[in-house]
C-alpha cells in the first residue's frame, strides 16, 4: 500500500519519530489514484491539498490566452505536486496538473484545525529531536533525502 510505504520512508529518514507522531501525521494523508490524462488540479481551482507522487508522473500544463497548451513542468515519483503559490495564497491554480500514465498520489489536505494542531505538535516534537525537513513544500518530519 502506497501510504504505508510513504510512512515507512518518513520513519527510515527520521528514526526518532515515534509511532504516535507517525499516526498523527498520517491522519492528514489520503491516497488518490489517477488514470492517464486525469487531472489532479484544474486551472482556476483553489488547491485543497498538496500531493506526493508515489507512483508514475504528472505534468503541469499552462494554457495561454490563445488556447495553446504548454508543458511547463514534470513531477516524477518522490516529488511534491501543487501550484504552491495558489495553495499558499488560497487562489486559483495557474496550471492543470495531469497524470501522464496511471498514477498514485499521497495527498496532504488543507487540514482541519484539529489535524493541523496535531501535525504542528509532531513537527515541534521532531524539531527538538533534530529531525525536520521540507516535504510537499511544507516543513514536516524528516532528515536526509527522500
Amino acid at each position: 500500500m502506497p501510504l504505508s510505504d510513504y510512512l515507512a520512508q518518513i520513519r527510515s529518514s527520521c528514526p526518532k519519530l515515534t509511532d504516535k507522531e507517525t499516526n498523527l501525521f498520517a491522519k492528514g494523508l489520503e491516497v488518490q489514484t489517477l488514470a492517464p490524462d486525469d487531472i489532479f488540479l484544474h486551472v482556476g481551482d483553489v488547491p485543497q491539498s498538496v500531493a506526493y507522487v508515489s507512483k508514475s508522473r504528472i505534468k503541469a500544463v499552462y494554457t495561454d490566452f490563445e488556447g495553446s497548451r504548454v508543458n511547463v513542468n514534470f513531477f516524477r515519483e518522490g516529488t511534491g505536486v501543487c501550484d504552491y503559490q495558489a495553495f499558499r495564497e488560497r487562489s486559483g491554480s495557474r496550471y492543470d496538473f495531469i497524470a501522464i500514465e496511471p498514477c498514485t498520489l499521497i495527498l496532504l489536505q488543507m487540514a482541519s484545525k484539529s489535524i493541523s494542531r496535531s501535525v504542528s505538535k509532531v513537527s515541534i516534537t521532531t524539531m527538538k529531536a533534530g529531525c525536520t525537513t521540507t516535504v510537499f513544500g511544507i516543513t514536516t518530519l524528516k532528515s536526509g533525502g527522500l
